[in-house]
């Protein structure tokens, strides 16, 4: 029903504590807004999403990401709110933490698997 036509990170901020526990505990937050598009006929939409991923006991990890993402419809949704919330939220999400995880091993950590979590 729709895929995504382009992503661009806007914020990638990752802290990492030395002394980090081997195992922890991670909570996901997420804060999305979709716009519809300005032109009549347009298929169509751009979703910011912002993710927050942070250690539950300890300081051990911090991260924040923010991408805009273009987002091409098959047909123009009624409702633009509920099919960003119900698939194009998760879908976008999944793709993030997939780049996050190519940042941690670029940066010599092991991934984190949220994409496969979640």
């Amino acid at each position: 029903m729709s895929k995504i036509k382009d992503i661009k990170l806007l914020k990638a901020e990752i802290n990492i504590m030395r002394n980090m526990p081997k195992q922890c505990e991670l909570k996901v937050k997420r804060k999305a807004q979709i716009s519809a598009p300005k032109e009549e006929g347009d298929r169509t939409a751009l979703l910011n999403l912002g993710l927050s991923v942070e250690t539950i006991e300890s300081e051990g990890i911090k991260i924040e990401l923010e991408a805009d993402t273009i987002l091409e419809f098959e047909t123009i949704p009624e409702d633009y709110v509920k099919i960003g919330e119900e698939i194009c939220v998760p879908m976008v999400q999944k793709e993030m933490l997939k780049r996050l995880d190519e940042m941690l091993v670029q940066m010599g950590y092991e991934k984190l698997h949220l994409s496969e979590k979640l």
